[in-house]
Formats: structure tokens, C-alpha cells, sequence
């Protein structure tokens, strides 16, 4: 009986062996090595391309999508002669176009970014429509007054398209700064690993949506239409940091505003900087009203010092209260509308004091 069971187990071993062949290894050679390498390589790349590709339109970082769409509605203009409408998310969501329209007679197109862009996209963003098209009709550049003191982000420039080498060139950027940004640009599994952890989390929006996940319209301008919960806290959040942040025109600020002055200088057009709209409530800190004045006096001896340039005075009319924002900032379409209007009406009353200066003259 026991070697009738022994008889069985050697069937059994004899059928498995010619069921799961033994694996036969040859040597590793360093040729071989390669091979795999390069392959390993070829895969990287590819996945890394495929990714940069989805995440321009479909991304969930709304800063970075912001930036990449808007170098296609830049792309997209074919005629001369516009207003163009620069600067960081505040103006992406706070100035309309067609509200501009209106009341100075002209056409706009929005191609406000995100502040750590810094005013380095501002004049790249007119250069580049220069090239193109010849001098715009006017600029309206719109920043919140926590965007002058910052140096920017590499990973906002590696989102944009513009040429890391310029990007390096305007900026002085040092070898290691230049090869992060490279990294960031080309590589978005490691540089955006928490937005495709997230995207990962809900395919069926992320991947399977056949519409852009955020709204924008041919004329560049980003309508909110809820308010936030949020406005408090995020003032709070501002209070607190301009204790620890000098109330400073950073040096890569200065110097992107010199060049789009000079710039506004040689083609004879002119630019009006103006603050973002802003969350009443912050207006009634004394500590807050210094800061933000210190930013305004700054800004205005920049502008005295360009004939072109010209700082547009903040007041009341735009600020909003907490049922028009989204955060200290970001304010919703119904206040967009209001926003716009009132910086309409101050560009209409710079012209008439330059045009009744230049009489004078």
C-alpha cells in the first residue's frame, strides 16, 4: 500500500514537473544590463509625457491649470489692437472682459495667472502678443498686495510654456534652480504625485470626464458663482503672516515691472496697476491698512518714475464683503461685474488728467 501511494506521488511530481518547466538562467551580461536599462528608461519617459499631456487640461491643481490655459488663450488671439488684462488669480477671477468692454470701448482678453508667476508673466505675456500682433491698446495688470513681497515658484514657471531658458535668463536662475524646474517640467510623476494621488482617488471625474474640470471662457475670464465659508479664516490667515513677511516690491517684481515699463515706453502704450479686490473686514486693522499702504506708496514711486506707467488709487469701491468672495481676493461674478466697472471708471479718469496734462504741455 505504500508503494502504490509512493507510485502515486512519483506520477503526480513526474506530471507537475512537465506541467511548470524548470527555468533555465543564462548569464547576466552588462550588455544585457543596458538593454534593460534603457528600456526600464523608454517606459519612464513615455508615462512622464503621457502624464504632462493629460495633466495640461485635466489636472485638479487649479493653479497650474490656470497657467496652462492661459498660454493657449494668449496663443489663440489672430488680431491686433487688444487690452491686454495681466496679472495673478485675483484678476483671473475678478476682472470681466466684456464689463471693460463696455466702458472704455475696446477689447480685452483676461490672462491674469497666479501670483508666483510674479510680473515676469506679465511681460512675457505682452512681449509675446507684441511679437505677434504689434502694441497692445492698453494693460491693465492686477495684483493682490501679498504677491509684490514673493520670489515665485518653480513648479508654477515649469507648468508655463514658456522656454525654461528664458525663464532662467530673466530671472538668474543658478544651476540647481534650473535643474529642479527641468525636473518639475518633465518629470510630473514626482513633481505632481499629490495631484495624481488625488485624480487616482476619483477616475471616473478625473479620467473618464469628457469636459475641462475647471470653467473658462474664450475671453480668458473665470467666473466664481459661490461664495465661500472660508473668507474669515483665510483673513485671518493674512493677518497673521504679514507679521513675519516685509511689506516689500521683491527684487524679481521690480525688475519684471521695469521691463513691462519699458516696454509700455517703446511701443507708446500704457499699463494701470491696480490692487485686487479685497475682503472689507481686513480694511479695519490698523496693523493690516499699514501694511497695505507701505505696498501702495512703493508701487506709486515705481509708477512716478515711468511716464507710462500709472497706479490706480484704491478705495471702498473695491472692496466687497463676505457673501461676494471666495476667499480674501477672489471675489464671485456679481462682484467681478462691480470690480470691473470701478476700474473702468478710474482708467476713464487717468486719461482725462493725462490728456488735460498733456494741453497743459
Amino acid at each position: 500500500m505504500a508503494r502504490k501511494v509512493g507510485n502515486t506521488m512519483l506520477l503526480k511530481t513526474k506530471k507537475a514537473d512537465r506541467k511548470y518547466p524548470r527555468e533555465k538562467s543564462s548569464p547576466v551580461r552588462w550588455h544585457d544590463l543596458g538593454f534593460i536599462g534603457i528600456g526600464v528608461l523608454v517606459v519612464v519617459v513615455f508615462i512622464n509625457v503621457l502624464a504632462g499631456w493629460y495633466l495640461e487640461d485635466h489636472t485638479f491643481n487649479r493653479g497650474y491649470w490656470i497657467i496652462s490655459q492661459k498660454g493657449k488663450v494668449l496663443s489663440s488671439l489672430q488680431e491686433p489692437g487688444y487690452w491686454l488684462v495681466v496679472g495673478d488669480s485675483s484678476g483671473n477671477f475678478g476682472v470681466v472682459p466684456e464689463v471693460l468692454d463696455e466702458y472704455l470701448g475696446v477689447r480685452s482678453i483676461n490672462l491674469c495667472t497666479v501670483a508666483d508667476m510674479l510680473t515676469m508673466d506679465d511681460f512675457f505675456m505682452v512681449e509675446a502678443y507684441i511679437e505677434r500682433h504689434g502694441p497692445p491698446a492698453g494693460v491693465l495688470m492686477v495684483h493682490a498686495y501679498d504677491a509684490w513681497p514673493r520670489l515665485g515658484e518653480l513648479g508654477a514657471f515649469a507648468r508655463s510654456n514658456w522656454p525654461v531658458r528664458k525663464i532662467s535668463s530673466f530671472l538668474n536662475l543658478g544651476a540647481s534652480e534650473q535643474m529642479e524646474m527641468l525636473i518639475k517640467r518633465y518629470f510630473p510623476l514626482y513633481s505632481e504625485s499629490t495631484t495624481l494621488t488625488k485624480m487616482s482617488l476619483m477616475p471616473r471625474t478625473a479620467f473618464f470626464s469628457r469636459g475641462l474640470p475647471f470653467d473658462i471662457q474664450p475671453n480668458g475670464y473665470m467666473p466664481l458663482y459661490v461664495a465661500s465659508s472660508g473668507v474669515d479664516d483665510d483673513a485671518e490667515f493674512h493677518l497673521k503672516r504679514i507679521q513675519s513677511i516685509s511689506p516689500e516690491i521683491s527684487r524679481v517684481n521690480f525688475f519684471g515691472l521695469q521691463a513691462l515699463a519699458k516696454l509700455a515706453e517703446r511701443y507708446t502704450f500704457n499699463v494701470y496697476m491696480v490692487n485686487s479686490p479685497l475682503y472689507e473686514k481686513l480694511l479695519k486693522y490698523d496693523e493690516f491698512l499699514s501694511y497695505f499702504s507701505t505696498i501702495q506708496r512703493k508701487l506709486h514711486r515705481i509708477a512716478e518714475n515711468h511716464q507710462r506707467l500709472h497706479l490706480l488709487q484704491f478705495d471702498e469701491t473695491l472692496s466687497f464683503s463676505v457673501k461676494q468672495m471666495e476667499n480674501v481676493d477672489h471675489v464671485i461674478f456679481s462682484a467681478a461685474k462691480a470690480y470691473t466697472a470701478s476700474i473702468a471708471g478710474k482708467i476713464q479718469d487717468a486719461d482725462r488728467r493725462l490728456q488735460k496734462k498733456s494741453n497743459n504741455i
